[in-house]
């Protein structure tokens, strides 16, 4: 999965996730960050599940013009219907136990469906 982001403060840290929930008015409507091995506890900051092998953390720092791309490839692909938007957050991913996984305020969101045979690089 790539991320390219333009129009941001340049010189700065961002994080994208894929969260579990669709957009909405409240920044926290799009649920916790999916992952492939759910947590029960929700949102996990449990370094075990709240890690990059178990979810998708796509960092990135903006350039001199306030853009930034990134890429990351997972082990796993998204269950149908349980990854619904991309969310930016507003700074780096922690690693930290009780901190895992958090990167911020969610300062915008795209609602997006992943899972499909087509996203995974499976058509027909």
């Amino acid at each position: 999965m790539t991320v390219t982001l333009g129009g941001a403060d340049p010189n700065r840290r961002y994080t994208a996730h894929v969260h579990t929930r669709t957009c909405g008015v409240d920044p926290n409507g799009s649920g916790p960050h999916y992952q492939d091995r759910k947590d029960e506890h929700q949102p996990s900051v449990d370094p075990a599940f709240a890690n990059p092998a178990n979810e998708v953390w796509l960092d990135l720092t903006t350039d001199l013009t306030g853009r930034g791309t990134t890429t990351v490839e997972t082990a796993w692909f998204f269950r149908e219907g349980e990854a619904n938007s991309l969310v930016l957050h507003a700074g780096k991913t922690h690693t930290e136990h009780g901190i895992a996984g958090t990167a911020g305020a969610r300062i915008a969101c795209v609602t997006e469906h992943f899972g499909s045979q087509l996203q995974q690089g499976n058509a027909p």
